[in-house]
């Protein structure tokens, strides 16, 4: 009985040490599951796409509220950016203002003098959209004439971007090199027209057979897919994937005729002709660009790319296989909203299981290499030395 009673009186003493270890067990093991909850979110898209976005979205908008205020005087002098002079005749200039957006398409003869050479060139205005040729500062398309060639092109455009800078496009289109995208040549440019200094644009390569030899791919065909408002059905709205003939060859292989459209039409047949023949799918796509592709367009969180504009797609006759370019990518113009797919590719294939694991793929490919990490350090400092 005594014993019964001395156990009683301490009891609180041989019971606190077993307590102490049991939560600190407990807490433990909070901890590790708290930590493998993290380590197992971390895998999927949504939490990562968002604090990628937000870094991106901050230093763009961060840059450009800086040029704004004129914190980074950007001019030629200052930034490392090549400086191009044209000189046009007032008349052609006239010319080209005189009724737009349709007297913008007539090419003009140019000098286009830059890094200490000159050289013959023909101009015009460029885009459909009246953000491209209604203000004083206008976008072009610049064609050289002569022999040479400017940074290996032959063929570009100086466009205007639709935000304040040039920052979020820009960025956008180092983005999907990084992620081993097709897509033009791009940088920054300052021009002066007659003596008229007009700034910064974005230079960008005009898609063409060259787009791909410089990417060590073949010559094949390159349709380029937009409708403009008078190819639009009256009472509905039609989609580049309705009809084939909404897309433009605007390159192709010499082996094959160039009326040939036999690959896009069967895409356009697979994509309407219930039931999904996604085996077929799959070979006439290329899931790995594709889903690379889907990546890129949530990341940027672009609306440029829709149903009716700036689709490139490259065919490669070899492969028997399409493959998407990146064109005129505008990045983070918005923050990330949840919505549905911005075009009816998307919507068909990710009905297809194959495509939505090549997803997932490919995003833990773009985390195991670091990709969007270092692609946000890199950003703060891509445009200032």
């Amino acid at each position: 009985m005594k014993v019964i009673w001395w156990l009683w009186e301490k009891s609180l003493w041989l019971t606190l040490p077993i307590s102490v270890l049991f939560f600190s067990m407990f807490g433990i093991a909070l901890m590790d599951y708290y930590s493998i909850e993290q380590a197992v979110q971390s895998t999927q898209k949504k939490p990562f796409s968002h604090y990628f976005y937000s870094a991106i979205y901050r230093n763009v908008a961060s840059l450009e509220s800086k040029i704004r205020r004129r914190e980074l005087p950007f001019n030629q002098q200052n930034i490392n950016v090549d400086v191009m002079y044209f000189t046009v005749q007032q008349s052609d200039i006239n010319a080209l203002n005189q009724n737009l957006p349709q007297s913008g398409k007539e090419y003009k003869p140019s000098l286009m003098h830059v890094n200490g050479d000159t050289l013959q060139v023909r101009l015009r205005y460029r885009g459909s959209n009246a953000k491209h040729w209604r203000d004083f500062k206008k976008s072009m398309r610049v064609k050289i004439i002569s022999d040479e060639k400017y940074d290996s092109l032959t063929e570009f455009d100086l466009i205007v971007p639709s935000r304040d800078t040039f920052v979020g496009a820009y960025l956008a289109h180092q983005l999907a090199n990084k992620m081993n995208l097709y897509g033009p040549k791009t940088k920054i440019v300052w021009v002066y027209i007659n003596g008229e200094a007009f700034g910064l644009y974005l230079l960008q390569e005009t898609i063409s057979e060259s787009t791909m030899l410089n990417q060590k791919r073949m010559p094949g065909d390159i349709y380029a897919g937009d409708i403009a408002e008078e190819d639009a059905f009256v009472g509905g709205e039609s989609t580049v994937f309705d009809n084939a003939q909404y897309w433009e060859k605007i390159a192709k292989s010499s082996d094959y005729p160039a009326k040939n459209r036999a690959p896009l039409k069967a895409l356009i047949n697979y994509m309407e002709q219930p039931p999904e023949n996604f085996r077929v799918i799959q070979q006439l796509l290329d899931y790995e660009s594709f889903a690379k592709f889907y990546l890129f367009n949530y990341l940027v969180a672009s609306v440029n790319v829709d149903d009716q504009h700036n689709w490139r797609l490259y065919y490669d006759y070899n492969l028997a296989r399409f493959y998407p370019i990146v064109w005129d990518a505008e990045g983070w113009q918005k923050l990330p909203q949840e919505e549905g797919n911005a075009h009816s590719l998307d919507d068909f294939l990710l009905r297809d299981p194959a495509f939505a694991s090549e997803i997932q793929k490919q995003w833990r490919v773009l985390q195991e290499h670091n990709v969007l990490t270092d692609f946000v350090i890199q950003s703060q400092k891509a445009l200032i030395d």
